[in-house]
Protein backbone atom coordinates (compact mmCIF):
# COMPACT_ATOMS: atom_id res chain seq x y z
CA UNK A 1 0.00 0.00 0.00
CA UNK A 2 2.95 2.03 1.00
CA UNK A 3 4.25 1.32 -2.48
CA UNK A 4 1.76 2.69 -4.46
CA UNK A 5 0.63 5.95 -2.31
CA UNK A 6 4.18 6.71 -3.33
CA UNK A 7 4.16 6.61 -6.77
CA UNK A 8 1.03 7.90 -7.27
CA UNK A 9 1.58 10.54 -4.85
CA UNK A 10 5.09 11.18 -6.86
CA UNK A 11 3.45 11.27 -10.10
CA UNK A 12 0.48 14.06 -9.08
CA UNK A 13 2.85 16.19 -7.16
CA UNK A 14 4.44 16.45 -10.23
CA UNK A 15 1.25 17.29 -12.03
CA UNK A 16 -0.03 19.43 -9.51
CA UNK A 17 3.65 21.53 -8.86
CA UNK A 18 4.14 22.23 -12.98
CA UNK A 19 0.97 23.13 -13.12
CA UNK A 20 1.54 25.75 -10.23
CA UNK A 21 5.12 26.70 -11.26
CA UNK A 22 3.64 27.27 -14.65
CA UNK A 23 2.37 30.79 -14.44
CA UNK A 24 5.25 31.97 -11.20
CA UNK A 25 8.03 31.09 -14.44
CA UNK A 26 6.15 33.37 -16.99
CA UNK A 27 5.93 36.49 -14.29
CA UNK A 28 9.56 36.31 -13.16
CA UNK A 29 10.91 35.10 -17.22
CA UNK A 30 11.81 31.87 -16.56
CA UNK A 31 11.46 30.87 -19.86
CA UNK A 32 12.79 29.12 -22.59
CA UNK A 33 12.56 31.69 -25.96
CA UNK A 34 13.08 30.64 -29.33
CA UNK A 35 16.36 31.87 -31.04
CA UNK A 36 18.81 29.76 -32.93
CA UNK A 37 19.26 26.38 -31.67
CA UNK A 38 16.11 26.55 -30.33
CA UNK A 39 13.32 26.19 -32.54
CA UNK A 40 10.10 26.02 -30.65
CA UNK A 41 7.18 27.93 -30.96
CA UNK A 42 6.64 30.82 -28.23
CA UNK A 43 8.26 31.18 -24.39
CA UNK A 44 7.97 27.84 -22.95
CA UNK A 45 8.24 27.97 -18.88
CA UNK A 46 11.52 26.08 -17.44
CA UNK A 47 9.87 24.73 -14.04
CA UNK A 48 10.13 20.80 -15.15
CA UNK A 49 13.62 20.26 -13.22
CA UNK A 50 12.15 22.28 -9.65
CA UNK A 51 8.50 20.52 -10.17
CA UNK A 52 10.18 16.87 -10.33
CA UNK A 53 12.68 18.05 -7.23
CA UNK A 54 10.16 18.97 -5.62
CA UNK A 55 7.60 15.80 -6.19
CA UNK A 56 10.25 13.39 -5.87
CA UNK A 57 11.54 15.44 -2.59
CA UNK A 58 8.57 15.56 -0.50
CA UNK A 59 7.71 11.63 -1.58
CA UNK A 60 10.31 10.49 -0.71
CA UNK A 61 11.06 12.18 3.01
CA UNK A 62 7.40 12.02 3.99
CA UNK A 63 7.51 7.91 2.71
CA UNK A 64 10.55 6.75 3.23
CA UNK A 65 12.60 8.65 6.09
CA UNK A 66 15.05 5.79 7.78
CA UNK A 67 17.22 5.88 4.57
CA UNK A 68 20.61 7.30 5.89
CA UNK A 69 21.90 8.37 3.04
CA UNK A 70 18.37 10.22 1.34
CA UNK A 71 19.92 13.81 3.53
CA UNK A 72 23.38 13.29 1.10
CA UNK A 73 21.24 12.60 -2.10
CA UNK A 74 18.51 15.39 -1.52
CA UNK A 75 21.31 17.91 -0.87
CA UNK A 76 23.78 17.35 -3.95
CA UNK A 77 20.26 17.31 -5.91
CA UNK A 78 19.08 20.60 -4.65
CA UNK A 79 22.42 22.51 -5.56
CA UNK A 80 22.53 21.08 -8.70
CA UNK A 81 18.42 22.66 -8.94
CA UNK A 82 19.21 26.01 -7.87
CA UNK A 83 22.12 26.22 -9.90
CA UNK A 84 20.19 25.01 -12.81
CA UNK A 85 17.54 27.75 -12.15
CA UNK A 86 19.86 30.45 -12.14
CA UNK A 87 21.53 29.15 -15.73
CA UNK A 88 18.28 29.04 -16.81
CA UNK A 89 17.18 32.21 -15.82
CA UNK A 90 20.65 34.03 -16.42
CA UNK A 91 23.51 32.07 -18.13
CA UNK A 92 26.07 30.81 -16.09
CA UNK A 93 29.31 30.34 -16.68
CA UNK A 94 30.70 26.45 -17.41
CA UNK A 95 33.20 27.09 -14.58
CA UNK A 96 30.23 27.88 -12.32
CA UNK A 97 28.51 24.93 -12.96
CA UNK A 98 31.31 22.64 -13.00
CA UNK A 99 31.86 24.04 -9.33
CA UNK A 100 28.27 23.50 -8.39
CA UNK A 101 28.34 19.61 -9.53
CA UNK A 102 31.55 19.55 -8.02
CA UNK A 103 29.96 20.31 -4.52
CA UNK A 104 26.95 17.62 -5.44
CA UNK A 105 29.36 14.96 -6.06
CA UNK A 106 31.46 15.44 -2.99
CA UNK A 107 28.20 15.48 -1.03
CA UNK A 108 27.62 12.11 -2.62
CA UNK A 109 30.71 11.04 -1.86
CA UNK A 110 31.71 12.36 1.63
CA UNK A 111 27.65 12.22 2.95
CA UNK A 112 26.98 8.66 1.75
CA UNK A 113 30.26 7.04 1.09
CA UNK A 114 28.59 6.25 -2.65
CA UNK A 115 32.25 6.13 -4.56
CA UNK A 116 33.28 4.31 -7.80
CA UNK A 117 36.65 2.01 -5.68
CA UNK A 118 36.63 -0.34 -8.59
CA UNK A 119 35.71 -0.80 -12.41
CA UNK A 120 35.16 -4.66 -11.73
CA UNK A 121 37.43 -7.05 -14.34
CA UNK A 122 37.19 -5.19 -17.77
CA UNK A 123 40.42 -6.32 -19.05
CA UNK A 124 40.69 -10.13 -18.19
CA UNK A 125 43.51 -9.26 -15.68
CA UNK A 126 41.41 -9.03 -12.50
CA UNK A 127 39.36 -6.06 -10.61
CA UNK A 128 40.86 -2.75 -11.48
CA UNK A 129 40.91 -1.44 -8.11
CA UNK A 130 41.23 2.82 -8.46
CA UNK A 131 42.70 2.98 -4.80
CA UNK A 132 43.61 6.95 -4.08
CA UNK A 133 42.07 7.95 -7.38
CA UNK A 134 38.09 6.82 -6.51
CA UNK A 135 37.37 10.14 -5.11
CA UNK A 136 38.90 11.83 -8.66
CA UNK A 137 37.38 9.76 -10.84
CA UNK A 138 33.84 9.36 -9.13
CA UNK A 139 33.55 13.19 -9.35
CA UNK A 140 35.15 12.50 -13.35
CA UNK A 141 32.49 10.44 -14.14
CA UNK A 142 29.55 11.50 -11.97
CA UNK A 143 29.86 15.27 -13.97
CA UNK A 144 30.23 13.28 -17.36
CA UNK A 145 26.86 11.55 -16.46
CA UNK A 146 25.06 14.56 -15.40
CA UNK A 147 26.33 16.80 -18.78
CA UNK A 148 25.81 14.04 -20.82
CA UNK A 149 21.99 13.77 -20.03
CA UNK A 150 21.97 17.09 -20.64
CA UNK A 151 23.24 17.29 -23.89
CA UNK A 152 20.61 14.82 -24.90
CA UNK A 153 17.67 17.70 -23.66
CA UNK A 154 17.29 19.10 -27.28
CA UNK A 155 13.73 17.90 -28.12
CA UNK A 156 10.24 17.53 -26.66
CA UNK A 157 10.47 14.46 -24.55
CA UNK A 158 13.57 12.93 -25.25
CA UNK A 159 15.18 13.79 -22.02
CA UNK A 160 12.44 12.84 -19.69
CA UNK A 161 11.80 9.31 -22.08
CA UNK A 162 15.90 8.59 -21.90
CA UNK A 163 16.14 8.88 -18.45
CA UNK A 164 13.08 7.17 -17.94
CA UNK A 165 14.23 3.83 -19.57
CA UNK A 166 17.17 5.00 -17.51
CA UNK A 167 15.58 4.68 -14.14
CA UNK A 168 12.99 1.32 -15.12
CA UNK A 169 16.51 -0.10 -16.14
CA UNK A 170 17.68 0.36 -12.77
CA UNK A 171 14.67 -0.04 -11.46
CA UNK A 172 15.20 -3.71 -12.71
CA UNK A 173 18.38 -4.62 -11.53
CA UNK A 174 17.09 -3.51 -7.80
CA UNK A 175 14.43 -6.04 -8.33
CA UNK A 176 16.67 -9.29 -8.97
CA UNK A 177 18.98 -8.16 -6.38
CA UNK A 178 16.55 -7.66 -3.89
CA UNK A 179 17.27 -3.82 -2.82
CA UNK A 180 13.68 -3.15 -2.01
CA UNK A 181 14.35 0.76 -0.86
CA UNK A 182 16.28 1.31 -3.93
CA UNK A 183 13.64 -0.12 -5.92
CA UNK A 184 10.93 2.42 -4.06
CA UNK A 185 13.43 5.45 -4.89
CA UNK A 186 13.74 4.41 -8.40
CA UNK A 187 10.15 3.64 -9.60
CA UNK A 188 9.49 7.02 -7.24
CA UNK A 189 11.53 8.38 -9.44
CA UNK A 190 10.41 6.70 -12.93
CA UNK A 191 6.56 8.03 -11.86
CA UNK A 192 8.00 11.85 -11.01
CA UNK A 193 9.24 11.32 -14.60
CA UNK A 194 6.31 10.34 -15.71
CA UNK A 195 4.03 12.97 -14.67
CA UNK A 196 6.57 15.70 -16.15
CA UNK A 197 6.24 13.94 -19.38
CA UNK A 198 2.34 14.23 -19.12
CA UNK A 199 3.33 18.29 -19.91
CA UNK A 200 6.68 17.96 -22.08
CA UNK A 201 6.45 14.53 -24.23
CA UNK A 202 4.44 15.44 -27.72
CA UNK A 203 1.24 13.34 -27.71
CA UNK A 204 -2.10 13.01 -30.32
CA UNK A 205 -3.65 15.46 -27.66
CA UNK A 206 -0.27 17.24 -27.16
CA UNK A 207 1.31 18.66 -30.25
CA UNK A 208 4.00 20.30 -28.52
CA UNK A 209 5.53 20.40 -25.10
CA UNK A 210 3.92 22.84 -22.74
CA UNK A 211 6.87 23.21 -20.32
CA UNK A 212 10.72 22.24 -20.23
CA UNK A 213 12.92 20.83 -17.82
CA UNK A 214 15.65 23.61 -18.21
CA UNK A 215 19.23 22.79 -17.09
CA UNK A 216 17.79 22.11 -13.64
CA UNK A 217 15.90 19.24 -14.48
CA UNK A 218 18.53 17.37 -16.62
CA UNK A 219 21.43 18.29 -13.83
CA UNK A 220 19.03 16.69 -11.50
CA UNK A 221 18.34 13.72 -13.48
CA UNK A 222 22.19 13.14 -14.25
CA UNK A 223 23.14 13.13 -10.79
CA UNK A 224 20.36 11.04 -9.45
CA UNK A 225 21.00 8.66 -12.68
CA UNK A 226 24.42 8.72 -11.78
CA UNK A 227 24.17 7.95 -8.15
CA UNK A 228 22.05 4.38 -8.89
CA UNK A 229 24.86 3.61 -10.97
CA UNK A 230 27.37 3.95 -8.82
CA UNK A 231 25.38 2.96 -5.30
CA UNK A 232 24.11 -0.29 -7.10
CA UNK A 233 28.02 -1.32 -8.70
CA UNK A 234 30.16 -0.87 -6.18
CA UNK A 235 31.15 -3.09 -3.09
CA UNK A 236 31.25 -6.80 -2.11
CA UNK A 237 27.20 -7.13 -2.18
CA UNK A 238 26.55 -4.98 -5.15
CA UNK A 239 23.86 -5.50 -7.59
CA UNK A 240 25.44 -5.48 -10.94
CA UNK A 241 29.02 -5.04 -12.24
CA UNK A 242 30.38 -1.75 -13.56
CA UNK A 243 30.36 -2.80 -16.84
CA UNK A 244 26.40 -2.87 -16.89
CA UNK A 245 25.98 0.70 -15.81
CA UNK A 246 27.75 1.46 -19.17
CA UNK A 247 25.33 -0.65 -20.99
CA UNK A 248 22.10 0.95 -19.43
CA UNK A 249 24.06 4.43 -20.15
CA UNK A 250 24.75 3.60 -23.65
CA UNK A 251 23.30 5.46 -25.83
CA UNK A 252 23.77 9.25 -23.52
CA UNK A 253 27.41 8.07 -23.47
CA UNK A 254 28.19 7.28 -26.81
CA UNK A 255 26.24 10.07 -28.34
CA UNK A 256 28.38 12.41 -25.96
CA UNK A 257 31.30 11.02 -26.94
CA UNK A 258 30.99 11.56 -30.37
CA UNK A 259 29.80 14.91 -30.53
CA UNK A 260 32.56 16.29 -28.21
CA UNK A 261 35.34 14.18 -29.94
CA UNK A 262 33.94 15.67 -33.63
CA UNK A 263 33.96 18.95 -31.96
CA UNK A 264 37.55 18.82 -31.39
CA UNK A 265 38.86 17.05 -34.37
CA UNK A 266 37.27 20.79 -36.28
CA UNK A 267 39.34 22.60 -34.08
CA UNK A 268 36.36 23.98 -31.89
CA UNK A 269 35.53 23.42 -28.39
CA UNK A 270 33.78 19.96 -26.88
CA UNK A 271 31.75 22.32 -25.25
CA UNK A 272 30.81 24.84 -27.80
CA UNK A 273 27.21 23.33 -28.80
CA UNK A 274 25.80 22.52 -32.18
CA UNK A 275 23.10 20.83 -33.65
CA UNK A 276 25.48 17.48 -34.75
CA UNK A 277 23.40 15.20 -32.12
CA UNK A 278 22.09 12.11 -33.00
CA UNK A 279 18.73 13.28 -32.39
CA UNK A 280 19.84 16.44 -34.71
CA UNK A 281 21.21 13.80 -37.40
CA UNK A 282 17.94 11.70 -37.41
CA UNK A 283 15.46 15.10 -37.87
CA UNK A 284 18.09 16.13 -40.67
CA UNK A 285 16.94 12.34 -42.03
CA UNK A 286 13.78 13.27 -42.05
CA UNK A 287 12.13 11.59 -38.92
CA UNK A 288 9.82 13.85 -37.16
CA UNK A 289 10.50 15.28 -33.38
CA UNK A 290 8.16 12.12 -32.56
CA UNK A 291 9.54 9.69 -34.36
CA UNK A 292 13.01 10.58 -33.36
CA UNK A 293 12.17 10.25 -29.93
CA UNK A 294 10.43 7.00 -30.13
CA UNK A 295 13.39 5.89 -32.10
CA UNK A 296 16.29 6.60 -29.97
CA UNK A 297 13.96 5.71 -26.47
CA UNK A 298 13.98 1.96 -27.91
CA UNK A 299 17.41 2.17 -29.34
CA UNK A 300 18.42 3.39 -25.17
CA UNK A 301 15.92 0.78 -24.05
CA UNK A 302 17.65 -2.01 -26.23
CA UNK A 303 20.80 -1.40 -24.74
CA UNK A 304 20.06 -1.13 -21.36
CA UNK A 305 18.27 -4.40 -22.20
CA UNK A 306 21.32 -6.15 -23.81
CA UNK A 307 23.30 -5.03 -20.64
CA UNK A 308 20.66 -6.24 -18.18
CA UNK A 309 20.42 -9.79 -19.94
CA UNK A 310 24.38 -10.42 -19.67
CA UNK A 311 24.27 -9.45 -16.24
CA UNK A 312 21.58 -11.88 -15.94
CA UNK A 313 23.23 -14.46 -17.50
CA UNK A 314 26.45 -13.98 -15.84
CA UNK A 315 28.88 -12.90 -18.81
CA UNK A 316 32.20 -11.47 -17.52
CA UNK A 317 32.69 -8.00 -17.06
CA UNK A 318 35.62 -8.43 -19.89
CA UNK A 319 33.09 -10.25 -22.30
CA UNK A 320 30.30 -7.56 -21.74
CA UNK A 321 32.94 -4.62 -22.20
CA UNK A 322 34.26 -6.47 -25.36
CA UNK A 323 30.68 -6.31 -26.67
CA UNK A 324 30.13 -2.70 -25.69
CA UNK A 325 33.22 -1.42 -27.14
CA UNK A 326 31.94 -3.10 -30.57
CA UNK A 327 28.68 -1.67 -30.00
CA UNK A 328 30.36 1.76 -29.62
CA UNK A 329 32.76 1.26 -32.97
CA UNK A 330 29.78 0.31 -34.61
CA UNK A 331 27.96 3.31 -33.59
CA UNK A 332 31.03 5.37 -35.01
CA UNK A 333 30.63 4.19 -38.34
CA UNK A 334 27.43 4.03 -38.91
CA UNK A 335 26.72 7.27 -37.87
CA UNK A 336 29.34 8.93 -39.52
CA UNK A 337 28.09 7.13 -42.91
CA UNK A 338 24.11 8.64 -41.90
CA UNK A 339 25.88 12.51 -41.64
CA UNK A 340 27.44 11.99 -44.63
CA UNK A 341 24.14 11.35 -46.45
CA UNK A 342 21.97 13.44 -44.39
CA UNK A 343 24.39 16.74 -45.08
CA UNK A 344 25.90 19.25 -42.61
CA UNK A 345 23.52 20.88 -40.59
CA UNK A 346 22.18 24.48 -40.80
CA UNK A 347 24.55 26.77 -39.79
CA UNK A 348 22.25 29.72 -39.98
CA UNK A 349 20.43 27.76 -37.29
CA UNK A 350 23.28 27.09 -34.90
Amino acid sequence: MVHSLAFLSAFFSAIVLVSGLKPVAVYVGLVDRPSGRKQHQGDIPLVGGLAMFGGFSIVVVTLFPALEYLPAMLFGAAVLVVTGLVDDHRELSPGARFTAQTVAVLAMIIGADVVVRDLGDLVFIGTIALGYGAVAFTVFGVVGVINAVNMTDGLDGLAGSLALVMVLALAAVAWDAGLEAELDLLLTLAFTILGFLTFNARTPWQSRARVFMGDAGSMLLGFLLAWFFVHLSQGPERAMAPVTALWIFALPLLDTLTVMARRLLSGGSPFKPDREHLHHILQRAGFSVSQTVAILTGLAASLAALGIMGHRVGLSDGAMFVGFVAVALAYVVIINRVRRVVGAPDRSAS
